[in-house]
């Protein structure tokens, strides 16, 4: 349930202290996020908790609840505000309902059975102001993304609510989703789907404003910090944030996604002039993105070169594979330019981490072991490392022909590793040695005598036996500890090797 956040303010502390516990907020759909005893510290704590329901004395020191209500309206036309004040202060209530106070609560008739029956009216004419608001919100995104146009009145607060939310600056992610699930989310499920998705404790500084589809693969979310940051703090934690979305999507999706959002705050009208100024937004995620990724907006603004095709990992690992090392030098000399006068999204881990994959299935399949990755503090020093391992790689090649006693004694030693392990079978060795199936099978089989099913095979029942020497153990039990989903197979594999069932083999085992 999703609680509609309120703050107390007022300079009488019993009062204040009578108000928030004589009635069961949680109860009736409220939380109080905040008290506060003037309007100074009210308005630091408004722009903090972002409540929906203000409920304020009239007369405090300091800044009064007619001042405070003023800066409250000009923060968020849409928030409620309820005025507390005594006969003799009646004349500020009047004042207050002119600058568009909700409602006012007479002290002197607060009581629980009161306030209980004007909350019940207030929670249930909120939520449906709040959920209009929203639609609201969503149709006049839908209209500048879909049209680049806007047209919102003026005359009714409502439209100065819209007015508003459009003039003030936020923090824009773009979601790109792959088109099939992306169509399997309705309209009007979205902002549910979002604030499920959303639900995850590194994004409890982050309130969600809206979420809204604004074309056929991408989702807007629109949001901004339950609390006031720097600008390096906010993009620090940004960065963060968007990596933890991403494995959040993974996570429920089960499929990679990429994110395209603004470091800095904006408002909506801002955001969608960069949005729009990237031609067809689709393409350039498809040329960024390989599985999951996040870019920073300004570095795909008109004039900037990012992801510049100097850093672009997909182009060094082909020249690489080709072992084009004069091309792939002058690659590296470029993209060494390029990193060190990015200022966008560091795309460096990425770039590294494929070519240390590569790099890595290079020197194993000719070798037979993993290369050693030393420390480095630059740029330089590690493409200079990708160099010199692709020439050694490289060299073997021009050599003696591999060491496949080092390679199948690696494959067995997997096996003893992993018998357990009901993926276990040739396909999983081969990924493990980065060779075909086939190669595999050829080299295992002559190296050892056997296939690589019947070593297996073979592993697992004699490992069985030793098991089947404990008269306790269930024949369920040992199937599972040595790879076999089912005892009935493991009991037809086991008699076929032995000649014995499982069962008899235990009970002779124990009778001599």
């Amino acid at each position: 349930m999703d609680y509609i956040p309120v703050l107390v303010v007022d300079d009488d502390k019993i009062l204040l202290d009578d108000i928030t516990s004589m009635y069961d907020w949680q109860g009736g759909g409220f939380q109080v996020v905040a008290t506060a005893v003037n309007g100074v510290q009210a308005l630091t704590l408004f722009r903090q908790f972002h409540p929906q329901l203000v409920i304020t004395d009239i007369v405090m020191p300091g800044m009064n609840g007619i001042d405070l209500l003023r800066e409250i309206r000009a923060l968020d036309h849409s928030v409620h505000v309820i005025l507390l004040t005594s006969y003799d202060e009646f004349c500020y209530a009047k004042q207050g309902l002119q600058y568009a106070a909700n409602d006012y609560l007479l002290k002197s008739e607060i009581s629980p059975e009161t306030l209980s029956r004007k909350m019940e009216s207030i929670a249930e004419e909120l939520r449906k102001e709040i959920e209009f608001t929203s639609f609201l919100k969503q149709n006049v995104i839908g209209e500048l993304f879909h049209s680049g146009r806007l047209s919102i009145p003026s005359s009714t607060q409502r439209d100065q609510t819209l007015r508003a939310f459009v003039e003030k600056s936020y923090y824009h992610i773009i979601l790109e989703l792959p088109s099939s699930i992306r169509s399997g989310l309705p309209e009007m499920a979205v902002d549910e789907v979002m604030k499920n998705i959303l639900d995850f404790p590194y994004a409890a500084e982050i309130l969600p404003v809206a979420a809204v589809p604004v074309s056929a693969r991408h989702i807007l979310l629109v949001l901004q910090f339950s609390d006031a940051k720097s600008q390096l703090a906010a993009r620090n934690y940004l960065y963060r944030f968007c990596r933890k979305l991403l494995d959040r999507l993974e996570s429920i999706l089960h499929h990679g996604a990429c994110l395209l959002f603004s470091e800095t705050m904006q408002p909506l009208t801002d955001f969608y002039s960069v949005y729009a100024s990237l031609g067809i937004p689709e393409r350039h995620f498809r040329q960024l993105s390989a599985g999951s990724l996040i870019v920073e907006v300004s570095s795909l603004a008109p004039g900037r070169k990012t992801p510049d095709p100097d850093a672009d990992p997909s182009a060094m690992v082909s020249l690489l594979e080709e072992g084009n090392l004069f091309e792939l030098r002058t690659l590296f000399d470029r993209a060494i330019f390029f990193l060190e006068k990015c200022d966008g999204l560091d795309p460096f881990p990425e770039l590294a981490g494929r070519l240390f994959h590569s790099i890595d299935q290079m020197v194993y399949s000719r070798r037979f072991e993993h290369p050693s990755f030393p420390t480095v503090y630059s740029y330089a020093e590690f493409f200079a490392w990708c160099i010199s391992a692709a020439e050694e790689a490289l060299a073997a090649d021009k050599g003696s022909a591999p060491d496949t006693s080092a390679l199948i004694k690696r494959a067995i030693e997997f096996i003893y590793q992993n018998y357990s392990d009901i993926r276990l079978g040739t396909s999983m060795l081969a990924g493990f040695s980065y060779l075909s199936v086939g190669y595999l099978c050829t080299l295992f089989k002559q190296e050892t005598g056997k296939s690589v099913k019947k070593f297996i095979t073979d592993v697992r029942i004699g490992k069985a036996k030793k098991l089947l020497q404990d008269p306790t153990r269930r024949i369920s039990d040992i199937a599972a500890l040595v790879g076999y989903s089912s005892g009935q197979y493991f009991s037809q594999i086991f008699q076929k090797c032995t000649g014995l069932a499982p069962k008899e083999y235990q009970r002779h085992m124990n009778h001599e």
